[in-house]
């Protein structure tokens, strides 16, 4: 019997994570998750980001954080200059830097984790083929228009 075909993605499309690197452990939150979120906001509309989502999944099973933030540029550039801008923007505002960072190279999908909010920017290609906002679909959802 034919297994089923699992949706492999490319690896150069994922964020570089090295598996034998080891992981700083995971810091307790110091900023309020709804103050985090508006500078998030923020940081995106500076530079323009398109469809954005705030997904509360923090009382979703198994989630260690409490809001993605879903994001979308329409190239590379646009993604690096709105993940920049987040930094900028939280640093500023609140004087954090994020956890962790992955994809900020590549620009297809970065990821920015503020341990409490965790931030997604994909180029469109990119969030079509991922599609977390299916994948976590029982979260409750605010879209924002552009």
């Amino acid at each position: 019997m034919p297994k089923a075909a699992l949706r492999t993605p490319p690896a150069e499309a994922l964020p570089i994570h090295s598996p034998a690197a080891p992981q700083k452990p995971r810091p307790a939150p110091t900023l309020q998750s709804a103050s985090l979120v508006t500078h998030v906001l923020h940081g995106i509309r500076e530079k323009k980001g398109l469809d954005i989502s705030v997904m509360s999944v923090g009382k979703l099973k198994n989630m260690v954080t409490d809001y993605f933030v879903i994001c979308s540029g329409n190239t590379d550039r646009q993604t690096q200059a709105i993940a920049d801008s987040i930094n900028d923007e939280v640093h500023k505002a609140t004087g954090e830097r994020p956890w962790h960072t992955e994809g900020h190279a590549r620009g297809e999908w970065i990821l920015i984790d503020y341990v409490n909010v965790v931030v997604h920017i994909f180029v469109p290609k990119s969030r079509d083929y991922y599609s977390l906002e299916e994948l976590w679909g029982d979260a409750e959802t605010v879209r924002y228009a552009e």
